[in-house]
């Protein structure tokens, strides 16, 4: 199983780089059924649904990530999700549990300038 779930993730990660977001989804879905707790499974998928601007979705998916392992990246894509939801509150949120764990310190300070925009304090 565990090569199985190497090969559908490697073909997942081929057609997402390609643009053939709906094949990667069908790959990670594969992996996932292989192993219900296999994080990067829902990452990819959750990213490849937040490619195809699928927020919503993508965000059930990131979400499950999350439960599993807590993620920098995945909480950065949360944000942007739901902040293109419009949903502010829930985006701020995100965006503060990426800063919390990123090491990325050029981002962090675009996201910290961006949580102010979004609370509405200005510098």
């Amino acid at each position: 199983p565990a090569q199985l779930i190497s090969i559908y993730t490697n073909l997942g990660n081929v057609f997402g780089a390609q643009g053939y977001y709906d094949d990667a989804i069908e790959m990670y879905k594969k992996a996932v059924d292989i192993n219900p707790l296999f994080v990067v499974g829902y990452f990819n998928w959750g990213a490849a649904l937040y490619r195809k601007g699928e927020y919503g979705k993508a965000i059930e998916k990131l979400e499950m990530a999350t439960e599993i392992k807590s993620s920098d990246i995945a909480y950065f894509l949360l944000g942007d999700a739901y902040n293109k939801m419009e949903n502010k509150d829930k985006a701020i949120d995100n965006f503060q549990k990426y800063l919390e764990l990123s090491n990325d310190n050029q981002l962090k300070a675009e996201v910290e300038n961006f949580i102010k925009e979004l609370t509405g304090i200005t510098k």
